[in-house]
């Protein structure tokens, strides 16, 4: 197999990193729901 690119493993790296964001969002996400169920 070929060697990635350097522009490959930047896209790669962006990628995981957007991942990481998104599951930091819904873990906030999902306190918030809880913390809603608790209020209603």
């Amino acid at each position: 197999m070929a060697k990635p690119s350097k522009k490959a493993v930047g896209i790669k790296k962006e990628i995981k990193a957007r991942k990481a964001k998104i599951e930091k969002q819904e873990k906030k996400l999902k306190k918030l729901k809880k913390a809603l169920k608790k209020a209603a």
